[in-house]
């Protein structure tokens, strides 16, 4: 079965066909798409043409501030009106024809604040197209261990939170040298090492692959849109 946008079949087997867009995200668009009681009332009443949609990220050294506003520029190209913030700031969801929301991975967790908003307004996500990013430099490796790894961070998310996403996104971070302390430096600096990454400290290292990022954008406008949601 073909999916929406940059979904193909969906993988069987552990880590089989894997892809930056994680696997989850198909399951999920599968499951949310199949449960009772079909679209909101909002997103019944969504403009296609022109969505109103929520972009919440968090960030720790400005990377996936980044990625947040890529993501918001794809879609506000894509004819949606954006609302871009943090996630310790965002807005109740009742209001958006539907949520995209993301933050980094630090120490194998998700952000308190991306996790607290997805806890509060899990039962309003539930009924809304949503969608998540995570950005973590683990995703710039793509053998199966690596890709299971970064799958468990969205696992153990959507079990804290209760919210199930319809569309799930993993990207490769950058190595933000300039911006790290001393301490912290030194540490990734190790890290980048033991993976073949650049060890210079001078500068800052992106390896996000900013057409993924784009794809994703266009997915959820896609998932916004489709009459197959009910």
């Amino acid at each position: 079965m073909q999916h929406a946008g940059h979904f193909g079949p969906v993988p069987t087997g552990p880590g089989v066909g894997c892809s930056p867009r994680h696997r989850l995200g198909a399951r999920c668009l599968l499951a949310r798409s199949a449960r009772p009681g079909g679209l909101s009332a909002r997103t019944e009443a969504a403009d296609v043409d022109a969505p109103n949609l929520l972009v919440a990220y968090q960030s720790v050294e400005g990377h996936t501030q980044q990625v947040a506003e890529r993501i918001a520029e794809r879609l506000r190209a894509g004819g949606a009106l954006v609302t871009l913030t943090t996630a310790a700031e965002a807005p109740s969801p009742t209001r958006f024809d539907g949520v995209v929301v993301g933050d980094p991975i630090h120490a194998g967790q998700h952000t308190r604040e991306l996790t607290a908003y997805l806890k509060t307004h899990a039962a309003t996500l539930e009924r809304i197209p949503t969608a998540l990013f995570q950005v973590c430099l683990t995703s710039a490796d793509r053998t199966p261990e690596k890709l299971a790894a970064t799958g468990a961070y969205v696992t153990s998310l959507t079990e804290a939170t209760g919210c199930t996403p319809d569309l799930v996104a993993r990207f490769a971070g950058a190595l933000r040298y300039t911006q790290y302390g001393r301490l912290k430096r030194a540490f990734m600096r190790r890290i980048a090492a033991g993976s073949g990454r650049s060890t210079d400290t001078s500068t800052d290292h992106v390896l996000t692959d900013w057409d993924e990022v784009d794809g994703f954008a266009d997915d959820v406008l896609l998932l916004v849109r489709s009459p197959h949601r009910a």
